[in-house]
């Protein structure tokens, strides 16, 4: 199984990788899994393909999480992906700003899920930021909220300050 996150929404992006990645855990403790940032390490494609080939020891299932995994575009590495996909015991977690499929194809295909995190604008990143906020305990002033807001909207990597 393939799940592709993918989108200029990083933070949203990035906890829903961490929900996924806490129910697998939940289900099944012993798992095996690898994480890996093929953008800040591009050479460690080898070592992902390879644990996805290996069987696990002590367990039926493992989980393969990599960030921007379109920062390698190695006919190995897509193949490694393309057969995750009917895999049976492998989920692999694909987290990319951008939706890989122009580099890998069968991205778009069936058995692939797939959830784009767009930025959040307006009314919407409004009831998303005091929803964040209330579950860490912050409650904001009307007028500490448009200012955030406002500063929020004015940073051009906004979604990495959320």
């Amino acid at each position: 199984m393939v799940i592709l996150l993918f989108g200029p929404d990083s933070y949203r992006r990035m906890e829903k990788a961490k929900a996924l990645i806490a129910a697998y855990r939940a289900k099944y403790p012993l798992a095996d899994l690898l994480s890996i940032d093929l953008e800040e390490n591009p050479e460690e494609w080898t070592s992902a393909r390879d644990f996805l080939r290996q069987p696990s020891m002590f367990v039926d299932s493992k989980v393969l999480f990599v960030r921007e995994p379109a920062a390698v575009e190695e006919k190995g590495w897509g193949e490694a992906l393309k057969e995750a996909i009917s895999a049976k015991g492998i989920v692999v977690i694909l987290s990319a700003g951008k939706d890989p499929a122009e580099t890998f194809p069968f991205l778009t295909h069936e058995g692939v899920e797939r959830q784009e995190f767009i930025e959040l604008a307006g009314r919407i990143l409004e009831v998303f930021v005091m929803r964040e906020a209330k579950a860490r305990g912050v409650v904001f002033d009307p007028s500490a909220l448009r200012f955030f807001l406002s500063d929020l909207l004015a940073f051009p990597l906004r979604s990495a300050r959320a």
